[in-house]
Formats: structure tokens, C-alpha cells, sequence
């Protein structure tokens, strides 16, 4: 059997939680991870992230009830590739105990202050043994392809060598348009200036329509309720027969 030390599997969660916290607001690899080729985007530092609790009131990152208390959780992208700064995004607690970006977050920041306090430390920053270590996108995209091959058997048409870190992204978007939200909406928190993002939305999947074919079965009523003059029949005009 496999045995994973206690550092590679604190290694493995971050790398694990950073990619599920980046997907609920449609993260580029830059801002959360190192990338081999740095651009002009900034990476998420301790210090861009806030969590209020219930009644808004902002909540310390060395609380030790951050995730629990924590209700609101906020990024701010203080530069990015649109050239926007200082842009906010805001996420609510979902309610479940592992897909909640609130309790991702807090997570997160835990285990980057366990490396580091300093505010302008990088999220992606952990412990590895004695030494610290920043998650790099090449460990997302193995981590992405390995869980892919993992429940491969359950999603076939699915191939790992084509998912990469792109695939957060693209993911975040359709997650958004499957359940119905407004194109505007999934603009604004992916950050996107333009309908650019509708690239990423696969029609050919199959549950993309959700209860399109359902609402055309049943509507029936389709009345125009433009006022039409009936027209005058033309002398020696035939009716045409349907018979």
C-alpha cells in the first residue's frame, strides 16, 4: 500500500483546496498559484482576503474559529489581466461541509499562516517538512489529471490529458449557466469584460438544456397580441384547399 507522509498529504490538501476555492470565482492559475511564465496578474496574498461573520463584522485571520464563525468570505484581485485593480469579489457560505468557499478559504489561510503570518505571503505558500513551499501549476494540473483518472470510469468521454488549469476556469462558467444564472452575472464574477467567456460553454453536454425541452413542451399559448386587419379577398380569388 502506498503511504503518503503527513507533509505530502498537507501538501496534496492545499494543492487540493486551492483548486475547489479558485473554481467559485473562476481563478486564472496566476492568481493563485506560481506560475512558470509570472505575467502581469499579482497572486493572492494573505492580505487580500477578508471574512466577515453573520452580522458583517470583519473576522481576524489568526481567529480560532475562523472557519466556523465565517459567513461572508471576500478576494480582492488587486491586479489582473483585464488591467482592472482593486477588484472585490464576494462569495457566501454554501452550507456544505467541503464545497463551501468560505470554509476552502479559512482553510487555506490557516495553513499558509502555519508558513507564514506576514500579510504579503501568497496563498499558495505551505509547509513541506522543514521548509516552505509555493503550490506551482504544474502540481494543479497533476492534481486535476489524477483525480480524472481516478473517477474516469464513471465519466468516460472525459480525457485527463485535456483538462489543465484553464479547466477551473472554463469549469466555473458552466457550472453558472447550467444552473440558469444570467450571463451578466457569470461576467461579473469571473471578472470577464465581454462575452469572451461563452467559449467555455460545452453545448454538447448533455444536461446543458436542464428543462429547456420541458418549458417548449408546454407552451402552448402563443397569442400575438399585435391588431391585424383581416385581409379583403381579390375579386376572382380562390380560398386554397387543405383537402
Amino acid at each position: 500500500m502506498l503511504r503518503v507522509s503527513r507533509d505530502q498529504s498537507n501538501r496534496s490538501r492545499h494543492t487540493a483546496e486551492l483548486v475547489a476555492a479558485a473554481f467559485f470565482f473562476a481563478m486564472r492559475a496566476c492568481e493563485f498559484v506560481k506560475t512558470s511564465r509570472p505575467g502581469k496578474t499579482k497572486r493572492i496574498e494573505l492580505r487580500d482576503i477578508t471574512f466577515r461573520d453573520r452580522h458583517k463584522k470583519k473576522i481576524p485571520h489568526g481567529d480560532t474559529r475562523l472557519g466556523e464563525r465565517s459567513k461572508f468570505v471576500t478576494i480582492c484581485f488587486r491586479d489582473q489581466k483585464n488591467g482592472k485593480r482593486m477588484d472585490s469579489r464576494s462569495h457566501t457560505a454554501s452550507g456544505d461541509s467541503i464545497l463551501c468557499p468560505v470554509r476552502l478559504w479559512s482553510r487555506i489561510v490557516e495553513r499558509t499562516r502555519e508558513a507564514s503570518t506576514d500579510p504579503h505571503t501568497p496563498v499558495c505558500v505551505c509547509r513541506d517538512g522543514d521548509r516552505n513551499i509555493e503550490i506551482r501549476d504544474k502540481n494543479v494540473t497533476a492534481y486535476l489529471r489524477l483525480t480524472l483518472a481516478i473517477v474516469g470510469d464513471d465519466h468516460p468521454s472525459l480525457d485527463p490529458k485535456k483538462v489543465g488549469t484553464r479547466s477551473i476556469r472554463s469549469g466555473a462558467a458552466m457550472a453558472l449557466f447550467m444552473k440558469n444564472h444570467h450571463v451578466e452575472r457569470i461576467k461579473i464574477l469571473g471578472r470577464w469584460s465581454s462575452d469572451a467567456f461563452l467559449i467555455y460553454i460545452r453545448p454538447q453536454i448533455l444536461e446543458w438544456t436542464n428543462l429547456m425541452a420541458e418549458h417548449m413542451a408546454h407552451a402552448s399559448d402563443m397569442t400575438d397580441s399585435r391588431v391585424v386587419q383581416p385581409e379583403e379577398p381579390q375579386p376572382g380569388a380562390t380560398m386554397p384547399s387543405f383537402l
